[in-house]
């Protein structure tokens, strides 16, 4: 388990415009961020055969923030904790995005994935 005040795990900030960052076979499991548990801001991603699991956050996303970015999502596998009551747990919850929270002109494909019990 990771723990940060603004990103958890991965903080990809003004990356190479040219070399595309990999995410590759990695499991993000239990982190806890104040915002996000990755965060791609004017990058250039692939993430493929990853889950994430049990991620929480405060504000913004449980799992991937993408701003000014092209990101490929494929073959992953995103989850929560399931909620008994999730109409309660969607009012209480404050984040803006249970898996992903995509802002300002991002290109992204997501092909293949799975997501599962998400709450925002």
């Amino acid at each position: 388990m990771n723990t940060g005040n603004e990103s958890s795990t991965i903080d990809i900030l003004g990356a190479s415009t040219t070399l595309v960052n990999q995410i590759y076979r990695c499991t993000f499991y239990n982190n806890n961020a104040t915002k996000n548990t990755i965060s791609l801001n004017n990058a250039l991603a692939n993430i493929t055969s990853s889950k994430f699991k049990n991620n929480l956050s405060v504000y913004r996303s449980k799992n991937l923030f993408v701003a000014f970015s092209t990101v490929n999502v494929t073959d992953c596998y995103f989850s929560s904790p399931n909620s008994e009551d999730p109409i309660k747990a969607a009012k209480i919850d404050q984040t803006m995005g249970a898996f992903l929270f995509i802002i300002l002109d991002v290109q992204i494909i997501i092909t293949n994935s799975t997501f599962l019990y998400g709450i925002a």
